[in-house]
């Protein structure tokens, strides 16, 4: 006995199941049709990008999504080119009471564009890592995203943004670090990129 319909298309379900006739000789299988192709077999991304919808492709995705990089950092990347960490301008746009400064300069206001690249320490940190990427740096944002864009997904400088980024979201969140250990953590960050692309000598790194 079937529960009474909550809703049109409930209704149209029940309607539909009434005209199916079983057959006892014939054993029950669940067959999925997602896609218009019925299959046995259920797969939840297919289910997931029906009800999604197709949108269009962002032209930074293969920065944010590269397929060596660490997830973590992948993911704060995104929350980069989205502008949505909780740097101290977007703070204070919530109301809450801090210091607008940045923490690693302490005398300008701390944004997602004055962290990346305009802060002399992260500058300082970005351009030693361009170099040894053998890459041109740039202080600014939407510049280093359009070199980065024309890179291979799982290049050097690609791995080494996204390490880059959540190295020094941690540095600014705790508000305690020297030059010195933000310049050397950073650099440190290459040779485990190296690593990850297949051929590269971590030892090229160290010099």
């Amino acid at each position: 006995m079937l529960p009474q319909a909550r809703s049109d298309a409930m209704v149209l379900v029940q309607t539909f199941l009434t005209y199916i006739t079983l057959e006892d000789e014939v054993a029950d299988a669940y067959e999925w049709n997602v896609t218009g192709a019925p299959t046995m077999r259920y797969k939840t991304s297919l289910v997931y990008w029906k009800l999604k919808g197709e949108e269009q492709r962002v032209p930074w995705a293969k920065i944010v999504w590269t397929s060596r990089g660490i997830p973590k950092h992948n993911f704060l990347v995104w929350l980069f080119m989205l502008n949505r960490c909780p740097t101290r301008d977007r703070l204070l746009s919530w109301g809450l009471s801090v210091d607008a400064n940045c923490l690693l300069w302490n005398r300008e206001a701390e944004s997602r564009d004055h962290l990346f690249f305009r802060c002399p320490f992260s500058w300082r940190i970005w351009s030693e890592i361009a170099r040894r990427c053998s890459f041109t740096p740039s202080p600014i944002w939407l510049d280093v995203m359009d070199q980065l864009i024309t890179l291979t997904a799982a290049s050097l400088p690609a791995l080494s943004i996204c390490g880059f980024h959540h190295f020094l979201l941690e540095s600014a969140s705790q508000g305690s670090i020297t030059e010195l250990q933000t310049f050397l953590s950073c650099v440190l960050l290459l040779p485990h990129a190296a690593v990850a692309l297949n051929g590269v000598n971590e030892n090229s790194f160290i010099s």
